[in-house]
């Protein structure tokens, strides 16, 4: 019947995915089927230790691929799902009928040695309350940009999920609502390690897996997302060369449903809350990665400290504007001046 002939296809893909790679690589993807229904396939760890990621289905778009995929998080001790756009320019092709598996998972450099594929910059979007990795995926858009700008996507879930996951009654805590902290209060500590895992086993992670450039690794997120990236984009610069946000919380510690969640996950330490809040790292004197300070303690971007150009009192000077640079960046474009109330311009310096 169909089934038996659709679990041979499936077998013959994944012989040829061995015969190309080898068994210790753990690059086996299957086949692409017809409609663009992907085969389930394990993405194998290999003897140097990278996790093993199942992608369960991809999507052609705009040029490149969708890839939703799952794997066992160390970090939350639960299984995780998380979608990645390739773009065309990552040279990855999902499936060997027709084609070239083009990333490769094995050992030796990860998804941008093998098959010809390329490692391109990728950005980490984190969603908001309520949702999973597939809202931004399916509703964003954001996929035929990606690929005309040649940029990777990589977006997580927005908490750990299971049976055995403590979660709340409300929206706005639990299951969904993960705020990206690693809690410290029972009963969420055992899972709800969402900072650990974004700024450290998720890059690590996809970078083994696919052509993903972590030297050119950015954060963005939207909501509580937002929130996410503008406090690792300041507590990691060392992870995060760009920090966009849209419409985030960005004071926690001064807003009801901040209080809440922080409270919650972290107790009623309330300078606990405030290493987490992005207002409160800004004052602290917290940068994003390629933004410097003056004297006088005001932030300027990447841009200007390369051209060593004056962050002048609320605007750039006349000649950056002429050059092309936006002299209004101290009101939220590219330049933050104001090192407490400028969250969203110095969150935004890098990018």
């Amino acid at each position: 019947g169909s089934a038996a002939c659709e679990d041979s296809r499936r077998r013959r893909a994944r012989s040829r995915v061995t015969a190309q790679y080898g068994d210790s690589t753990g690059a086996a993807r299957a086949a692409i089927g017809a409609g663009g229904a992907m085969a389930e396939a394990d993405v194998a760890a290999d003897a140097a230790g990278k996790p093993a990621i199942t992608i369960n289905k991809s999507i052609r778009c705009f040029g490149g691929w969708w890839l939703r995929c799952a794997h066992d998080s160390t970090a939350t001790s639960t299984r995780m799902s998380f979608s990645v756009y390739l773009p065309r320019a990552a040279g990855w092709v999902a499936g060997v009928e027709g084609g070239s598996s083009g990333g490769d998972s094995g050992a030796g450099g990860g998804g941008g040695d093998g098959g010809g594929a390329t490692r391109v910059p990728v950005v980490y979007f984190l969603s908001g309350l309520t949702c999973t990795d597939e809202n931004f995926v399916t509703k964003a858009g954001a996929a035929r940009y990606a690929d005309a700008a040649g940029v990777a996507l990589v977006v997580p879930d927005t908490s750990p999920r299971g049976d055995g996951v403590a979660d709340d009654a409300s929206y706005d805590l639990g299951q969904g609502a993960g705020f990206y902290v690693d809690a410290t209060q029972a009963p969420w500590t055992p899972h709800f390690r969402m900072q650990t895992y974004v700024t450290e086993e998720l890059p690590a992670v996809t970078e083994a897996a696919f052509p993903l450039d972590g030297a050119r690794r950015g954060v963005a997120g939207h909501s509580m997302g937002g929130f996410g990236a503008l406090k690792f984009g300041l507590q990691r610069p060392d992870v995060f060369k760009s920090v966009s946000a849209l419409a985030p919380i960005c004071n926690p510690t001064t807003s009801a449903w901040g209080i809440k969640a922080l409270g919650a996950y972290l107790g009623d330490d309330a300078e606990a809350w405030r290493t987490h809040d992005p207002c409160e790292l800004l004052k602290r004197g917290a940068r994003p990665a390629g933004a410097g300070a003056t004297a006088n303690g005001r932030a300027r971007c990447a841009q200007c400290l390369a051209a060593d150009a004056p962050a002048a009192e609320g605007q750039h000077d006349a000649s950056a504007a002429r050059d092309g640079h936006d002299a209004r960046g101290a009101r939220g474009a590219t330049c933050g001046s104001d090192g407490g109330r400028g969250t969203g311009a110095a969150a935004t310096a890098a990018a």
